[in-house]
């Protein structure tokens, strides 16, 4: 069975190769996940992450200001950082920068693997622990008129992922783009179901992709670009956000967006199957803020402070007769 295993997993890999398709190199993980070594895991992930940036010479991304693509991390995942970032880095489209965000208290553990990243254009920073945040909000003050694209630091990206948010953002400049979402689900009284109720929105099977919606909520893992000030808001309003919702960044960031009068809608096109690579998985925010309901507690803790208005459509326009954020 071993050996059937090892044989399913190379014939995966050629496949995985070829095709660059989110779903074929979830297929390939899975079959990595079955082999008992992990020594063997680690020799065909090598195999595949050298075919990652082939994407060509990069093409400039055409917006009208800068264009960043930033993520974070933390040791528990230093062992296949290199693996996504070498993704991010092999991007059809240029970005202006791709940022890494590191903890100061994790700086010194970085691996050469990823150090080694820096003379291909990565741009290695270092800030406070603000968890999962980390990802945005210290890019939100050192790149304020920039185009931000956030990135998971688990996740196999294809080629062709940052050219296909780009491409939808041209279309809708004001919304808030994400290659995967949820519909939030609300009762009778306008509040918010379980968060197990929300579907998920992906891909070119799903009726709702395409349309801007008070109710979707951006997922991270399939990355999610934000226009030039999507993100204002006063600093006592973003301190009781992080309070609230201190390991759910993409409900946290839904609140300020929506309080600025913007709307997300998901990008056309095949579906974002989620790649984990193997062995990134031994701590994660899903098994708190899904399995662990983590993601209705702080959901509850945000409606109760701040009220449920982010989740009507009347609020767009209330906000954009305001003509300034909250």
């Amino acid at each position: 069975m071993i050996g059937g295993d090892r044989l399913a997993a190379a014939m995966l890999l050629r496949s995985a190769s070829r095709s660059l398709k989110t779903k074929d190199v979830k297929a390939l993980f899975r079959a990595l996940d079955r082999l008992p070594d992990a020594a063997d895991r680690r020799r065909f992930l090598e195999g595949l992450w050298p075919s990652v940036p082939s994407a060509g010479e990069p093409r400039h991304h055409g917006l009208p200001g800068r264009l960043v693509v930033s993520l974070t991390s933390y040791p528990g995942r230093y062992s296949t950082l290199h693996y996504t970032l070498g993704c991010l880095l092999g991007q059809s489209v240029r970005a202006d920068r791709i940022i890494l965000w590191i903890a100061h208290q994790d700086r010194a553990s970085l691996p050469p693997s990823v150090l080694a990243l820096e003379r291909q254009g990565l741009d290695i920073r270092f800030c406070d622990d603000w968890r999962s945040y980390k990802k945005i909000l210290p890019t939100l003050v050192d790149e304020s008129d920039a185009f931000i694209v956030t990135a998971d630091d688990d996740t196999w990206y294809p080629p062709g992922w940052l050219a296909q948010i780009l491409t939808h953002s041209r279309r809708h400049p004001e919304q808030i783009v994400a290659q995967r979402a949820r519909a939030i689900k609300t009762d009778e009284a306008g509040l918010p179901r379980p968060y197990q109720c929300w579907g998920l929105i992906s891909g070119a099977n799903t009726p709702a992709r395409g349309i801007a919606s008070e109710r979707i909520l951006p997922n991270g893992v399939g990355g999610v670009l934000y226009p030039p000030g999507a993100l204002q808001s006063k600093a006592g309003v973003l301190q009781k956000i992080l309070q609230l919702a201190p390991h759910a960044d993409d409900l946290g960031l839904y609140w300020l967006w929506r309080m600025n009068g913007r709307l997300a809608s998901v990008v056309d096109g095949e579906k974002f199957d989620v790649a984990n690579w193997p062995e990134s998985q031994g701590w994660s925010l899903m098994k708190i803020n899904v399995h662990g309901h983590g993601n209705d507690h702080q959901m509850q803790a945000l409606v109760a402070h701040f009220g449920k208005a982010v989740l009507n459509p009347e609020l767009s326009a209330v906000l954009a007769g305001r003509g300034h954020p909250i």
